[in-house]
């Protein structure tokens, strides 16, 4: 029996550089001698969906009705595991799992693991993000 190759779905649009960085990385990691090498990679990019931050301060609407929308779309066409590049996002990542019948990455612990794999003597990480312009935001700096 042929081995199932693995299609990615790209749950994307928050924001879309980082959708679009993700998938280059995942180009450039590729061992690929023609285009028929690369990953089978699906890319739903909404950059419609609402501001991950402000849910989270409690000024603005979830994001997770759309997000589920993104993720079904992704599990339909055919992905058998999602990818979601924003970092913010992964706040609703339980639920988000809970909604889709397909494994999602989580990007914050594979990169926990990753650390504790290969510097298992690190005590402290730094952490370098974009500062949300949320009103809410500013008034808290």
């Amino acid at each position: 029996m042929p081995r199932q190759k693995r299609v990615i779905g790209i749950l994307g649009g928050m924001g879309p550089a980082a959708t679009l960085a993700l998938y280059e990385r995942i180009l450039a990691l590729t061992s690929a001698e023609c285009d028929q090498d690369h990953l089978h990679v699906i890319i739903d990019s909404n950059p419609k969906i609402p501001d991950r931050t402000a849910a989270i301060l409690g000024d603005g609407e979830s994001p997770l009705p759309a997000m589920i929308e993104g993720a079904r779309t992704l599990e339909r066409a055919g992905a058998n595991v999602l990818v979601i590049p924003c970092n913010t996002a992964h706040h609703w990542l339980a639920d988000l799992q809970k909604a889709v019948s397909i494994p999602i990455i989580d990007m914050i612990n594979e990169t926990a693991s990753l650390i504790a794999a290969h510097r298992p003597l690190l005590r402290k990480i730094g952490l370098l993000a974009t500062a949300p312009s949320t009103p809410t935001f500013t008034r808290m700096l």
